[in-house]
This record gives structure tokens, sequence and C-alpha cells, in this order.
């Protein structure tokens, strides 16, 4: 596959129910980020100044994504409740998302597609808002692993 150029306005951003039932697309998407990150492990000797092995571990997909325009389900199924509930739910229970992105190059011959398992949220935003100003919203996650990479030609 030939080096290709890839432009943000073409990005496209799903968000996948912790139950796996339902699919919600993020409107308004102004930024997304998935990283691959893992703790480094070097072998250092008492005979070399240099490492002589390295091992990684511990992996973690950070995810960042910035959107304006949202549904309200995703903050419910963050608190643990079904499109009925309306209050934080009392357990520990964490909620897991799919994540699947798609960015398209800029003369639209090629797409790349990711999809980042297991995200889970620290925080989320019910609603930040400013006088005068568009409501946007910033999530911070952490994913398990990356199911799918498929640049696609």
């Amino acid at each position: 596959m030939a080096a290709q150029a890839y432009f943000g306005d073409s990005m496209t951003l799903t968000v996948t129910a912790p139950d796996g039932s339902t699919d919600v697309p993020v409107a308004g998407l102004q930024g997304v980020s998935f990283m691959l990150s893992a703790e480094h492990i070097e072998l250092f000797t008492a005979d070399s100044i240099e490492w002589e092995a390295v091992k990684k571990r511990e992996l973690r997909i950070p995810t960042e994504v910035e959107y304006a325009k949202f549904d309200e389900s995703f903050a419910q199924w963050w608190m643990g409740v079904d499109s009925a509930g309306t209050s934080v739910e009392d357990t520990s229970d964490v909620a897991f998302f799919q994540i699947d992105g798609t960015i398209t190059s800029s003369d639209g011959s090629s797409t790349i597609e990711a999809t980042v398992d297991d995200v889970y949220f620290e925080e989320l935003p019910l609603f930040e808002a400013e006088e005068g100003e568009w409501i946007a919203q910033s999530l911070s996650g952490t994913g398990k692993t990356v199911s799918n990479f498929a640049p696609q030609a």
C-alpha cells in the first residue's frame, strides 16, 4: 500500500454499549487519539552502560475523544443504568465500551479502521457549558486491546 495523506475531517467514531446491544455514533467529532502504550523493562549489566535486552509488559491503549454532539445514553451506560434510569447505580462494576474509528485518505482511495476494546473512562462529564459557547466535551479513557486495525485500499 502506498503512503497516503489523511485529513482529520473524515474521521467517524462509534461507541458500543457495554452489553454489546447498541451502537451510538459520536457526532460533532473534533478529535480522537488511540495510542499503544506499554511499560518497557530494560536489562542492564555491570559490564556495560548499554542495555542488553528490552521486554514490554502491561499494554494500555490511552484513548482520547473530543466531541460536540452526543447521545445521553452514553452517560447512562457509564452510570450503570438503562434508558429509564436517572441516577448512578450503586455498583462497583465498571462500564466497558468498544470504540470503532475510521479515517479516510484525502483522495478517498483508502481507509484505516481501528477498534479498541474494553475501554473504560474514569470520568464522564454530564455537561460542561459556558455562556455563548457550543458545548464540547472531552473523554480520556484506557482500552484493553486493539481487535481490529485494518488499513484498506
